[in-house]
């Protein structure tokens, strides 16, 4: 990253998968005084991070998710692109509710072939 960038590290990082490792790495490839916010969930368990990062790299961190402007932005930029992207490819699987450990099985144990896995209730509505 850090090479692509020319040396420095980039200037903004958008972290939405909430990984452990991915959520690590923001503190190590972040550039000086750059813009980190956190949109993936991590909440329920601690990740150990390399804190004094933030006052080295001089960052800028705020996390962002369940806020009342979050999802009207959401819905703003989805309107803007729905006819550019076809967001159904990215929800490979569907399970019932009632298959929820199969889905968890898939989504946990097949990470080279799954992007998402939804859960349904009842009838599948795509």
């Amino acid at each position: 990253m850090k090479d692509i960038c020319g040396g420095g590290g980039p200037s903004l990082i958008q972290e939405c998968s909430g990984n452990d490792a991915a959520v690590n790495a923001v503190f190590q490839i972040a550039g000086h005084n750059c813009r980190v916010s956190f949109t993936g969930h991590t909440a329920g368990h601690e990740i150990p991070v390399e804190i004094g990062q933030i006052n080295w790299r001089t960052l800028r961190i705020k996390g962002s998710g369940g806020t009342d402007h979050f999802t009207p932005r959401a819905i703003r930029f989805m309107s803007q692109v729905r006819d550019r992207i076809d967001f159904k490819k990215l929800t490979t699987d569907y399970f019932d509710f009632k298959d929820i450990d199969k889905a968890f099985d898939k989504a946990m144990n097949d990470k080279k072939n799954v992007i998402k896995v939804m859960l349904t209730f009842g009838e599948q509505n795509e």
